[in-house]
C-alpha cells in the first residue's frame, strides 16, 4: 500500500512540475517583473532530530495580469548533521552527515498590504538528491552512504519588505516533507535498529529579492 502511495505521488509530482515549467517558460516571454531570489534556509530544529541548512537560489517570475501570483525555480545546496541515541540500553551511539540538492518549482501567492508590505504563501514541490556518511559506535567507523532521490514538497507563509526599488527582504516558516530515513539506515549494519520518520519538519528561510 504504501508503494503504491509512492507511485502515486511521485506520477503525480512529475506532473506538477512539467505544468508548472509550462507556466513559468510561457510566463517569461510576457512576465512585467521578476528577480533574483538568494537567501539562507534551516530545515530541523534541535540537535537531537534531523537538522539541516542551505544556501537557495530562485528566479521568481510574475505572472501577467494575475498580481497576486508568480513562480519560482529553486535550486538549494545544502548540508545535514545530527547526533543522538537510538538505542538507550545498552547505549548504541549513532551520528551522520550528508549533502543535499535540492531542484524546485514554487507558485508563490501574494496579498498586499499597506507600506508595500506583502505577505506570501509558498507551495513548493520538487526532487532532493542526497548522499553522505553514517556512524555507528560498534562499527567504530565512518561508512559512506549511496546516493539516494526523495520527492518533497514544503508549504511556507512569510511577509516580504521593501528595502529600495530593486531589493526586497523576506522571511518564511513552514513544513518541509523531506525524509532522511533512507540515508540514514542505508549502512545500518543491524535489522533491530531501524530509524523511522526522520522528517524535517520546520523549514525557516530569509531571502533577499533582487527586483531585475
Amino acid at each position: 500500500m504504501l508503494k503504491i502511495k509512492k507511485i502515486i505521488f511521485t506520477k503525480l509530482m512529475k506532473r506538477y512540475l512539467l505544468l508548472s515549467c509550462v507556466v513559468l517558460i510561457t510566463s517569461s516571454a510576457f512576465s512585467q517583473k521578476s528577480s533574483l531570489n538568494v537567501g539562507i534556509t534551516v530545515l530541523g530544529v534541535t540537535d537531537s532530530s534531523p537538522l539541516a541548512g542551505d544556501i537557495h537560489l530562485g528566479y521568481e517570475l510574475a505572472i501577467p495580469k494575475i498580481h497576486f501570483l508568480a513562480i519560482e525555480a529553486r535550486l538549494g545546496l545544502g548540508k545535514i548533521a545530527g547526533n543522538g541515541l537510538y538505542q538507550r540500553s545498552p547505549n548504541k551511539e549513532w551520528n551522520y552527515t550528508g549533502n543535499y540538492c535540492m531542484l524546485g518549482i514554487c507558485p508563490r501567492f501574494y496579498y498586499r498590504l499597506p507600506n508595500d508590505l506583502d505577505l506570501f504563501l509558498d507551495t513548493e514541490m520538487g526532487i532532493a538528491r542526497m548522499s553522505g556518511e553514517t556512524y555507528f559506535a560498534e562499527q567504530k567507523t565512518w561508512n559512506p552512504t549511496k546516493t539516494l532521490d526523495n520527492n518533497y514538497y514544503s508549504i511556507r507563509v512569510g511577509a516580504a519588505v521593501p528595502i529600495t526599488d530593486k531589493l526586497k527582504l523576506s522571511a518564511a516558516l513552514g513544513y518541509s516533507s523531506l525524509d532522511i530515513t533512507n540515508l540514514m539506515n542505508s549502512k545500518l549494519s543491524t535489522i533491530n535498529y531501524r530509524f523511522k520518520d526522520q522528517v524535517l519538519d520546520i523549514d525557516t528561510s530569509i531571502t533577499l529579492h533582487i527586483i531585475l
